[in-house]
């Protein structure tokens, strides 16, 4: 009897949960570091986002997008700005065991390019996951299908 490839041979009955896809390194910078700071920390991170926390707490993130949108597309020097007035104060997190496609309309529908993962407690960040990162996910998933129905037809 011929066995026959299916997509749920590959890559499981249901999409996989966002902890395969997050950034389990993650960098962070406290709410009183310059401006200057944290871009520097993301150029030499090659990253866009940091964690703003003091302690335990996640206070919030800050983004080469906030800095350009709230900084540099407003002409203001750098000097003397802290993180903690320009950072993304009120994070939507997400926790380890949500799926791919929920993950994606979060995303969407709040315009950003970056979630924080959080622990199931919903209290310690423990990851980080980017847009490009779904996207890759789901382009992937996309040519495994396509695959898989070539695959299915010449078995047929």
């Amino acid at each position: 009897m011929d066995k026959i490839i299916s997509q749920e041979t590959i890559i499981g009955e249901e999409m996989s949960p966002i902890a395969k896809l997050m950034n389990q390194v993650f960098f962070e910078i406290k709410p009183g570091a310059s401006i200057l700071d944290a871009a520097r920390m993301m150029d030499e991170k090659i990253v866009g986002l940091l964690l703003v926390r003091d302690g335990e707490k996640l206070e919030g993130v800050i983004s080469e997008r906030d800095i350009i949108k709230k900084i540099v597309a407003k002409n203001k020097s750098h000097e003397g700005l802290l993180v903690k007035d320009y950072m993304t104060d009120k994070v939507i997190t997400v926790e380890i065991d949500l799926e791919v496609v929920e993950a994606w309309k979060i995303m969407k529908s709040n315009n950003f390019r970056h979630l924080v993962v959080v622990d199931p407690a919903g209290q310690l960040p423990v990851g980080v996951v980017s847009i490009k990162d779904i996207l890759e996910y789901l382009a992937l998933d996309h040519e495994v299908s396509k695959i898989l129905e070539g695959l299915e037809h010449r078995l047929d």
